[in-house]
């Protein structure tokens, strides 16, 4: 819904936001018209405010002069591999291959954004218990208690 501000400057209120549209210097404040060079959604409802017609505000890369002014001269074919002059040099190869040191992994490294395995409990989030002594911060091997020998 464009809201007129003043000349060819426009307000456009969206659902969530708001845009700032200037029909003359061809910007709008979400960005897409100055990069794609096509009008966005937001500079044609203020053309169509205006019944101005939206083709006069595509770039001129998109007309069908420019494409002609590309392509007036013409491309020449060009003759098969088999009429190409050979040269006698050696052959071109592809760098040799070599196995990476150590024992090749079975699993992918995976994404920090992706799920990881909810089978096993992390190690940060679990308790050590000594089976021998009971108490928690150690483990059987390390157990230094007197009464458990």
């Amino acid at each position: 819904m464009p809201l007129w501000s003043c000349d060819k400057v426009f307000e456009v209120m969206n659902v969530h936001d708001k845009f700032v549209v200037d029909l003359d210097r061809r910007i709008c404040s979400c960005g897409k018209w100055r990069i794609s060079g096509l009008p966005c959604r937001h500079s044609i409802s203020c053309m169509h405010y205006l019944n101005i017609d939206k083709h006069f505000y595509v770039s001129d890369y998109f007309k069908k002069s420019a494409y002609m002014e590309c392509y007036k001269h013409s491309v020449l074919p060009l003759n098969g591999p088999n009429f190409w002059p050979s040269i006698q040099s050696t052959q071109i190869l592809p760098p040799i291959r070599r196995k990476a040191p150590g024992r090749p992994k079975k699993r992918r490294n995976k994404d920090y954004n992706e799920e990881r395995s909810q089978t096993k409990m992390s190690r940060q989030y679990g308790t050590i218990t000594c089976s021998k002594c009971g108490i928690v911060g150690h483990n059987k091997k390390s157990c230094t208690f007197a009464g458990a020998h």
